[in-house]
């Protein structure tokens, strides 16, 4: 108990900058502020039958009710008080944080390496954008009751395992990606498990399977929500996708170990031919993962921590059709195992004291800065374009928020411009702009722009109170 509240307070000081200055950033403005389904308790019952975002959207692949429900317990309790969606979240980060500990000492029986890892990940800063961001909920939920479903496993009891099935049925709810865990509840048991002979390890992990089966069924008979939707990875053949891998794990291990440019639409470099950079890059990743392979062999420590990272991170790479080809909450649950094997090689150096001291001091700071980005949008907006300026949803948004909040028609204008340049077919953007033209007195103006169909502008003209916002979500 007092290492949970080591943890806690930890966690309330890292990030407790949110809970004082935060705001509603990005989609929590949708899945909250202006959230129907939370507000009224006879609509709660469409938050378990409809996707995440209706009725804003006809369509969508995000079923995720318990996100909308701890949603609807907050409002009901505190309305749109957003410093107690903030304080929500961090609790749940430290319970994650805390669930760690007890999975990883339950496992190698090491006081040093649990508190190690629970506590590095408790304080990375890559964990801002799930903590800190009010939709980052359902990486927290899926979080909390991954762990407490394998923690209850690891105890090896007929009534603990009901109870972990249970727990990884509620974090289905939470978030889709859960859909792993069975494969990592399978490779633990037939790899590291060795006090149950094989027809006992299949029959426990038949019932995680049996989970998945009917979640799916329930998910896309009954409710009729599929599971591709139409990510924009999705627009790009598999082929490109792959290529990319490279480009993506070289991003991760950066921000894993060099937290500093940390932010929220994250790119990549798509090659729509061969050339000698990417074939270079390729014959490198493929021989360090044949090289952590062949090592993995020989220590099952390096085994169990490269496949916690690779399960884990699998629902959330580019071969499915996802929203983004990376993104630093991807890292949630994966980078847990990047830490048990840093942790396992840091035990074995002499000065240990001081690089632990140095690592938790260093992410520390980094963590309160990069939490501070996310206090408003225009922080978290700016700090988008900062560091990827091909960002055309974050001009876009920057370029609605001069427009509405700070009536400066000309920056607003040129934002969002700055946008159609990068994304011609905006839709969002074009309407914006003619608002824009609206508020300026050159309605003539607008009238020229290469809107889709002959109602757009009257349409856009009738709703200019209700900006239009670009959404990332995944």
């Amino acid at each position: 108990m007092k290492f949970f509240i080591l943890l806690l307070v930890s966690s309330l000081l890292v990030f407790g900058e949110v809970i004082v200055k935060g705001d509603f950033v990005w989609d929590d403005e949708a899945l909250v502020v202006n959230n129907p389904l939370i507000k009224e308790v006879s609509f709660l019952k469409y938050a378990f039958t409809k996707h995440l975002y209706w009725p804003k959207a006809k369509e969508g692949n995000f079923w995720r009710p318990l996100q909308t429900f701890v949603y609807f317990l907050e409002y009901q309790l505190f309305k749109l008080n957003s410093r107690i969606y903030h304080l929500v979240n961090i609790v749940f980060h430290a319970v994650v944080s805390f669930l760690v500990y007890l999975v990883i000492y339950n496992i190698f029986k090491d006081k040093f390496l649990s508190k190690f890892v629970s506590f590095l990940f408790l304080i990375h800063p890559l964990n801002s954008e799930s903590v800190c961001y009010i939709s980052g909920l359902a990486d927290l939920g899926m979080g909390v009751f991954i762990l407490l479903s394998f923690y209850l496993l690891l105890k090896r009891n007929f009534l603990f395992y009901f109870l972990s099935i249970l727990s990884f049925s509620i974090s289905l709810l939470f978030k889709e990606a859960s859909l792993v865990y069975p494969l990592w509840i399978g490779a633990y048991l037939f790899l590291f498990e060795t006090k149950d002979d094989f027809k006992s390890k299949f029959y426990k992990l038949i019932g995680f399977i049996g989970v998945v089966f009917i979640y799916t069924w329930v998910r896309l008979k009954i409710l009729g929500i599929s599971f591709l939707g139409r990510g924009l990875v999705g627009n790009y053949p598999l082929l490109m996708r792959l290529e990319v891998l490279p480009q993506i794990f070289r991003q991760y291990l950066f921000i894993l170990l060099f937290p500093f440019n940390l932010h929220m639409s994250r790119n990549v470099v798509l090659f729509d031919k061969l050339n000698i950079y990417l074939v270079v890059q390729i014959i490198v990743f493929i021989l360090i993962l044949c090289v952590l392979i062949y090592y993995s062999f020989k220590n099952w420590i390096l085994k169990f921590s490269l496949l916690w990272f690779f399960i884990f991170l699998f629902a959330q790479l580019p071969v499915f059709s996802i929203n983004a080809f990376l993104a630093e909450h991807f890292l949630y649950l994966p980078q847990i195992g990047f830490w048990i094997f840093l942790g396992y090689f840091i035990k074995k150096i002499k000065f240990r004291r001081w690089i632990i001291i140095f690592l938790f001091i260093y992410f520390s700071i980094l963590t309160i800065f990069a939490s501070s980005n996310w206090v408003n949008n225009e922080r978290l907006y700016a700090q988008v374009i900062k560091y990827e300026p091909l960002s055309f949803s974050a001009y876009n948004n920057l370029g609605v928020i001069y427009l509405y909040k700070y009536r400066d028609y000309r920056k607003a204008e040129e934002l969002i411009k700055r946008a159609l340049a990068i994304e011609p077919n905006l839709i969002e953007g074009w309407l914006n702009l003619v608002r824009v033209y609206y508020f300026k007195g050159k309605l003539n103006k607008a009238k020229i722009l290469p809107l889709r169909g002959s109602t757009a502008i009257p349409a856009a003209l009738s709703v200019f109170r209700r900006p239009s916002i670009f959404l990332i979500s995944s």
